[in-house]
């Protein structure tokens, strides 16, 4: 068929020639780039369904953490009057031991001296 033409030079019927194979490299390269776009599709079907998955799971993993630790918290929170108490402790100890010295100072006189001063005091 392309015999049957008649060209302007006799350069013609090799840029005819080579526009053939182009358009036939052209085509095959269309045809890897529909294969190339379906096995994307089907990894990013893949990767969203994995990732959604994924996602779904810490999020359940992470509600029933988030419980256990909202229990906890509450437990600890029912002792918060020992906990405050024994902060006040911590917090003034130094005063606390003063105040304990000095009782045990008090007791140890009384009971050392209290005789005499009981005797002292009836006569």
């Amino acid at each position: 068929m392309e015999e049957n033409r008649k060209y302007v030079c006799d350069r013609h019927p090799e840029l005819v020639e080579m526009m053939i194979r182009i358009e036939d490299k052209l085509d095959v390269m269309g045809e890897r780039q529909l294969v190339y776009i379906g096995k994307q599709e089907r990894l990013e079907a893949i990767v969203t369904n994995g990732l959604s998955t994924t996602v779904s799971d810490m999020r359940k993993k992470l509600d029933i953490f988030c419980d256990t630790v909202n229990k906890r918290l509450d437990t600890i929170d029912s002792f918060s009057w020992f906990r405050n108490w024994m902060n006040s402790l911590r917090d003034h100890l130094f005063q606390n031991i003063i105040k304990l010295a000095v009782i045990g100072g008090t007791l140890y006189a009384v009971l050392h001296f209290g005789d005499k001063v009981l005797k002292i005091i009836f006569g």
